[in-house]
């Protein structure tokens, strides 16, 4: 595979990524909750045709996000297919959502361990990942998946994220792929979205500070605040071919943008603190 193969996989999973139903209900969801929970005009409704315009307006800006991703294929040499589902193109990071990271919040794209997940057949799979934070044994932009623990681990991730269906080549498969539906189904969301409300709880003049209050009393202060998380399930695990890359690193400005990658840090020239490289394994919660 050339560069330009793997630019175009870049932005055909951002394309899958932004434009499925799943993505649109989600946007339509986010701005009905707005509406709702703050009393903005009914104006700020989106319908399912207006999010998809909106969503997709936002491709480029979003395929130079993850342009600094590493790429390869996953070839599958097992005998358990890749499934795939109506939400194919998954964005994930196995260093935000470890136990005890939950202080890093949300994984946005340009965070560190970044994971860009999708199925292309039962054989073949897009993995677009932050080179600093893991190691895979690539070699010549492919990686052999030889183990079927590896696979369904993989395939967990389209039963967390799918919205209502998910798909498969062997209809002898259904049985199997029902029981593991079953056996990781606490760990689906019930909305990809938390809406968060606060409130002015002191102004000195030159600083403000909020607090984090009901979505009732927010809407009835006047001065109050909201911000949208996106939420991520957890799978039982990751694939044992995605390690952690020896002196794995983040750079940060100690401000609230977060731990974010290399390619992030050297473009924010706007900012007024500057960035510093950090040792993933020196970074205590």
């Amino acid at each position: 595979m050339t560069d330009d193969d793997l630019e175009l996989f870049r932005a055909f999973w951002v394309l899958q990524h932004l434009r499925t139903e799943a993505a649109s209900r989600a946007f339509a969801a986010l701005s009905d909750e707005v509406v709702e929970t703050t009393g903005a005009p009914e104006e700020f409704r989106t319908s399912i045709a207006q999010a998809v315009q909106v969503v997709m307006s936002t491709v480029p800006e979003m395929v130079s996000v993850v342009e600094d991703l590493k790429v390869c294929l996953l070839r599958n040499r097992t005998a358990v297919d890749f499934i795939t589902s109506d939400d194919p193109a998954i964005h994930t990071n196995r260093w935000h959502l470890r136990p005890g990271n939950e202080r890093l919040g949300t994984p946005g794209l340009a965070k560190s361990g970044t994971l860009c997940l999708m199925p292309l057949s039962p054989r073949y799979f897009f993995l677009a990942y932050d080179g600093d934070v893991y190691s895979l044994p690539v070699n010549e932009r492919w990686v052999d998946v030889r183990k079927v623990s590896d696979v369904n681990i993989l395939n967990q991730q389209q039963l967390l994220n799918a919205m209502a269906n998910v798909y498969f080549r062997e209809a002898a498969d259904a049985p199997s792929i029902g029981r593991q539906f079953d056996a990781m189904a606490d760990r689906r969301i019930p909305c990809k979205h938390r809406l968060n409300h606060a409130i002015l709880d002191w102004d000195d003049g030159v600083m403000k500070r909020y607090r984090v209050t009901t979505a009732e009393e927010a809407r009835n202060h006047q001065d109050a605040i909201f911000h949208s998380e996106t939420l991520y399930p957890r799978p039982s695990g990751w694939p044992d071919f995605i390690r952690w890359r020896a002196s794995a690193a983040t750079y940060s400005n100690g401000t609230g943008m977060g731990f974010v990658r290399r390619a992030h840090a050297q473009n924010r020239t706007t900012s007024s603190q500057s960035f510093r490289k950090i040792r993933l394994d020196s970074i205590k919660f």
